[in-house]
C-alpha cells in the first residue's frame, strides 16, 4: 500500500528498499539499500496496482536467507519479507533448476532492459511474481532446468518432474508427472518448464509449492519450493 501524490499530471511514489543476503546467523554475504522514486502517468497508474524493483547483484552459489524491506518514505509505512533463496552452482555436468517463479494470467510480463545489450531482444521480459492470490485466479508457475546429463550414447538427456501443493506437511494436490527429453541435435542444454496450478479446491490459507527434478541419466535431482497465499 503506497502513497502517489499527484503533480503535473503524473504520480510519483518515493520509497527505499533494502535486502540482506546471509548464510547461517551471522555470515552475511550480501546487502545493500537503495532509494526508489516510481513516476507514473495517469493512465499508467490507474491499470496498475504494484510496482516491480530490479536489482542486479553478484553473489555465490549457495542456500541463503533474503530479508527484504520496503519503505514509504511518503508514509513512513514499512513491510518485510523473509525468504529463502537458491543460487545454482552451474557446471555443464550437474543438473540445476531456476527459482520457481508464479504469474497470473491477468498480469502480463513487463519489458525491463537491464542489460544494454540486449534491449533490441523483444522476447526478454521480466515476470511478475506474485505471492497472494484469490481462489479464481488463473495462475500458473515456471522454472528453468540447466545442464541435465546426457547419455553418451544417444547423446540424449531426460528429465522427469513432479510436484506437489503442500499445506503444512500435507499434500493436498499433485502437479501431473512430465518426461521432457533434450535430443542429441539440440544443442543448448535448457529446459524451460510450465505447469497450471487450479487453485479453486483450495480453502484460504498458506501453501507452498513444491517441484522435483529428477535426472534420469545422471541419477541427480533438485528440489525447488515456494509459499504462497490463497484468499
Amino acid at each position: 500500500s503506497l502513497l502517489f501524490l499527484p503533480k503535473q499530471g503524473r504520480y510519483t511514489a518515493r520509497l527505499e528498499a533494502g535486502i540482506i543476503l546471509r548464510q547461517g546467523r551471522s555470515r552475511i554475504v550480501d546487502q545493500f539499500s537503495r532509494q526508489v522514486e516510481a513516476t507514473m502517468a495517469e493512465k499508467v497508474f490507474s491499470e496498475r496496482g504494484y510496482l516491480t524493483l530490479i536489482s542486479r547483484r553478484e553473489v555465490p552459489p549457495g542456500e541463503f536467507e533474503a530479508v527484504t524491506v520496503v519503505r514509504d518514505l511518503g508514509t513512513g509505512n514499512i513491510g518485510a519479507l523473509r525468504s529463502t533463496i537458491k543460487v545454482p552452482a552451474f557446471s555443464s555436468d550437474r543438473i540445476a533448476v531456476s527459482s520457481l517463479i508464479l504469474e497470473s494470467q491477468e498480469l502480463k510480463p513487463r519489458r525491463v532492459d537491464i542489460d544494454p545489450t540486449t534491449e533490441s531482444d523483444p522476447s526478454l521480459v521480466v515476470p511478475v511474481p506474485l505471492r497472494v492470490f484469490t481462489r479464481g485466479a488463473q495462475v500458473s508457475g515456471s522454472c528453468i532446468v540447466y545442464h541435465p546429463q546426457r547419455e553418451p550414447t544417444t547423446g540424449k538427456a531426460r528429465v522427469r518432474v513432479e510436484g506437489s501443493i503442500r499445506r503444512g506437511d500435507e499434500t493436498v494436490q499433485s502437479i501431473a508427472h512430465s518426461v521432457h527429453t533434450i535430443e542429441a541435435a539440440t544443442r543448448a542444454d535448457v529446459i524451460p518448464l510450465y505447469f497450471p496450478l487450479p487453485l479453486s479446491s483450495l480453502t484460504p490459507g498458506l501453501y507452498s509449492l513444491e517441484i522435483q527434478v529428477l535426472d534420469e541419466v545422471g541419477g541427480r535431482g533438485v528440489t525447488q519450493r515456494v509459499d504462497f497465499l490463497v484468499r
